[in-house]
């Protein structure tokens, strides 16, 4: 977002809504991890653009347990690794781990953050929330007195309003049974045949399923799980180390974080993108071994100690993920895997593994699966932040002035893993684009066209609730001209 907007950062519920209701274009932030400034900022040129990066504690604490109702009410700025920490805590935890939990719990929600679940993202797990919509006004939304706009909120992208608190249902921190296998490119095709013109009824194996395709060493590793035996002692894990909610302060804004001046992420050039792989797939092997553990243990996830520390902070990269429907998944990932085979420059697009799971069928409006159950396929560039040329150029620089953090152009920066993401929105796949997540930028979305059901009955919750569009930004995605006024007509719910 533009470093001359504003940023406001509000300690109470009213000075947000003050803030809200008197500006002109707004868009709530949160810990940073979105990956497009179309979607994430208020605006990209305009420097009266107002982000507010909401750090409100209510009266009774930032999280609170209902175990009666096995919900948690938690403020909107908790990270959902510190809000899964504080449950395994007290013995609970969320259905549906996502990997990447960095997150703010708000824009979690409001982006459909997911894991591998029959039962959907944590959007699908929200009872209820609280938003300050654009006249400044906050109200409570659930699914008892309000479900249709309780299902517009789900997955909101920031649009509707700024979430500040959020219900969600929780489960018992129960002992589940891991198992790690590594397959070969043509099995996990071969997994695959089982989802066509399966029932929902019918897809219980790819039920919080975990797969890691290693596309330079046509590998991937699959990671199930399943119900531990009754009285099942679980195992200690080194990862996932909680840390105390009561001793959070407000989270740094995104431009105040530790950025190197001059990353490591060289070692495609250096090693070898297939050299690369093997070393993270057996690094991975190391970690996901067989056992019995703790749910919140258990679960693939981008851990600061694994991850975070020594990955995203020394490697920008830009995360890109698609929602392919099951009819068309087997013979979507088989053109990928003969597109890898083929093709060398699309090998050494890649040493990261893609992440595959399976999403089951939600009421969000703009859930990715609102239609039924789809495979997401998860995939990053770290290429185009690190090209050879400026690579030398930052090592020729004595001052260590080059930032290689500044992006240069994604297609000539790295053509190959371009190629796949062109298979993927191409009509053999038909991806829908995460809401938080890259690709965007000339991936040619119609909102009408892609969410055929839903679109048009969304645009009429911001109709109602933005008149004046401040929450919209420059993106282009809002667009709600093509709607019929009539909800009876096509397209309407």
């Amino acid at each position: 977002c533009p470093a001359s907007g504003r940023v406001e950062r509000p300690r109470s519920v009213e000075e947000l809504q003050d803030l809200v209701r008197d500006a002109a274009r707004v868009k709530p932030g949160g810990s940073g991890h979105h990956w497009w400034a179309g979607l994430a900022c208020a605006a990209l040129s305009d420097d009266e653009a107002l982000h507010v990066l909401p750090f409100i504690r209510s009266e009774g604490g930032p999280v609170v347990l209902d175990e009666a109702a096995m919900t948690v009410t938690v403020d909107g700025w908790v990270t959902t690794e510190d809000l899964l920490d504080y449950l395994s805590g007290r013995g609970y935890t969320l259905q549906g781990v996502p990997f990447w939990i960095h997150q703010t719990v708000a824009g979690a929600v409001a982006t459909a953050t997911h894991g591998a679940s029959l039962s959907g993202s944590l959007s699908a797990r929200v009872a209820a929330l609280d938003a300050v919509l654009a006249n400044g006004t906050l109200v409570r939304v659930d699914e008892a007195e309000a479900p249709e706009l309780l299902d517009a909120f789900r997955v909101s992208v920031g649009r509707l309003g700024v979430i500040t608190r959020v219900t969600l249902r929780m489960v018992p921190d129960a002992v589940v049974r891991r198992t790690t296998s590594e397959v070969s490119a043509d099995a996990l095709l071969g997994l695959l045949d089982e989802l066509e013109g399966a029932s929902e009824a019918q897809l219980g194996a790819w039920d919080e399923r975990q797969v890691m395709w290693f596309f330079p060493l046509e590998k991937a590793l699959v990671v199930d799980y399943g119900a531990a035996p009754e009285g099942a002692e679980p195992q200690g894990v080194f990862f996932n180390a909680s840390v105390g909610l009561g001793e959070m302060e407000a989270p740094p804004a995104p431009a105040a974080r530790f950025r190197p001046r001059v990353r490591g992420e060289i070692d495609n050039y250096v090693l070898g993108a297939e050299q690369l792989a093997q070393v993270v797939l057996d690094a991975n092997k190391d970690f996901l071994v067989d056992g019995l553990f703790r749910d919140r243990q258990a679960r693939v996830t981008s851990t600061y100690e694994a991850n975070s520390g020594t990955h995203s902070s020394f490697a920008v990269f830009d995360q890109y993920e698609y929602a392919v429907p099951l009819a068309k998944a087997r013979g979507c990932f088989a053109e990928i895997n003969t597109l890898v085979r083929a093709d060398e420059e699309v090998r050494n697009a890649f040493y990261m593994p893609a992440l595959v799971r399976l999403l089951g069928r939600e009421p969000g409006l703009l859930s990715y699966t609102h239609d039924g159950p789809r495979l997401l396929i998860n995939i990053e560039d770290f290429l185009s932040y690190n090209t050879l040329s400026r690579l030398n150029e930052a090592i020729s620089d004595p001052d260590y002035t080059v930032m290689l953090s500044e992006r240069v152009d994604i297609f000539a920066g790295n053509p190959g893993f371009q190629k796949v993401v062109a298979v993927l929105r191409s009509p053999a796949c038909e991806g829908r684009l995460h809401w938080g997540k890259a690709g965007w930028e000339g991936a040619g979305f119609s909102g009408l066209e892609e969410y055929p059901e839903t679109w048009c009955a969304f645009g009429r919750h911001a109709a109602q609730l933005d008149p004046q569009g401040k929450f919209a930004g420059d993106s282009g995605v809002w667009d709600f001209s093509q709607c019929p006024p009539d909800p009876s007509q096509r397209n309407m719910l």
